[in-house]
């Protein structure tokens, strides 16, 4: 007996859904059935980063203005590309007073309204890090 013999019925028997949802005993529940209280495997969750950091990637490339990238070197974008991925680009797009300053090259100004933000005090360090490397631009002043 194949597993495959079986797939089709119990895929339609548990139904599909993308969004967590509450099974009839309660439990968080995704996809076809999976309990979440029994967690991800590690191989799962590395593919859905994978395809978190493409799309913050993409969303830097294509919809992240240009007048804006104009002045970053590689360091640079990689903070934005991480500032995407964890905060993804409407709210990125909030930082007026930031943006603003990457706009003129300005990297002191922006460095300095990252760490004057809300942002800043939910992920603490992280920011911190991210504003030291988008300030100099070299990946070497993050160790």
């Amino acid at each position: 007996m194949l597993i495959s013999d079986f797939e089709d019925r119990i895929k339609r028997h548990e139904g599909f859904r993308s969004r967590v949802y509450s099974d009839s005993l309660g439990i968080p529940t995704i996809g076809y059935g999976h309990n979440l209280r029994t967690g991800l495997p590690q191989e799962i969750l590395e593919i859905i980063f994978q395809l978190d950091l493409k799309q913050a990637y993409e969303d830097f490339i294509f919809r992240f203005p240009d007048k804006y990238k104009r002045h970053l070197n590689d360091v640079r974008k990689s903070v934005i590309i991480e500032l995407i991925f964890n905060m993804g680009l409407k709210s990125l797009m909030a930082f007026k007073n930031m943006l603003s300053a990457l706009e003129r090259g300005d990297f002191e100004t922006a460095s300095k309204e990252l760490l004057d933000s809300k942002y800043a005090k939910q992920v603490g360090e992280r920011c911190a890090v991210l504003a030291k490397l988008l300030r100099s631009g070299r990946e070497e002043d993050h160790v």
